[in-house]
């Protein structure tokens, strides 16, 4: 929150007197921010050398609530990712504030392209019913094309080059005001070799649980079921 102190320069025509403007407590400073997204999120990076990497991942979102206090400017997801090497990546899951879903929880999914291509997001007005489980898959198809389904929301190709390096699910907001509980389940992913792999765990190890502000991630059963939130519901 920014302060505006707004200085009142009185005069007066009899003898001045002096006045003290009572100092303003300091106001805390915001752990979520358009600048710093908080997130609580499971991470597993293998990289992509040595035959390392990945070809897609695949989870069970699940949410209980999501909203925000003002759904013009802040927003919050579920979602999982599929990040590339040179921070590009395709993101998908479910949301609720701008550009288009406001106070609707819908399905949506989104990427960073490489070559020019920028930051797009994709919707089609669904969305799924609280505390129902609906999947959220990102593969690898051929070439630099890369289908993604979650929901409802079906079709999508985006031009990626494979393999990936890093695959993360679980929350964002960039508002201190948020309030969102769910989770992410029957965690999976695609190798190099098209293979579907249960669970999160590679030869670097599990899937990572990393936090920051006040958005949470824990373990439910390793490698396979995390719950995160932002807040309370």
């Amino acid at each position: 929150m920014r302060i505006t102190r707004r200085l009142i320069l009185l005069l007066l025509l009899a003898a001045p007197v002096a006045c003290t403007l009572p100092a303003l407590s300091a106001q805390p400073a915001l752990a979520c921010s358009g600048s710093t997204h908080c997130y609580g999120i499971a991470d597993l990076n293998t990289g992509t050398s040595g035959g390392s990497g990945f070809h897609g991942a695949e989870v069970n979102l699940r949410t209980n609530c999501m909203y925000v206090a003002n759904y013009s400017t802040e927003w919050v997801n579920n979602e999982e990712w599929v990040n590339f090497p040179g921070g590009y990546w395709i993101e998908a899951g479910d949301t609720v504030g701008p550009p288009v879903a406001g106070s609707n929880v819908l399905y949506y999914w989104a990427s960073s392209r490489p070559n020019g291509g920028g930051y797009n997001e994709h919707y089609n007005g669904t969305g799924p019913a609280l505390n129902s489980y609906f999947g959220a898959n990102i593969q690898w198809s051929s070439g630099t094309l890369w289908n993604i389904t979650v929901g409802a929301l079906s079709g999508g190709t985006d031009p990626e080059y494979a393999p990936a390096g890093d695959i993360q699910t679980g929350v964002e907001t960039i508002s201190d005001y948020s309030h969102n509980y769910g989770s992410s389940s029957a965690m999976a992913y695609w190798t190099r070799s098209d293979t579907l792999h249960a669970g999160w765990n590679a030869s670097v190890g599990n899937a990572t649980i990393q936090q920051n502000g006040l958005a949470f991630a824990n373990w439910v059963s390793t490698p396979n079921w995390i719950q995160m939130g932002v807040n309370s519901c």
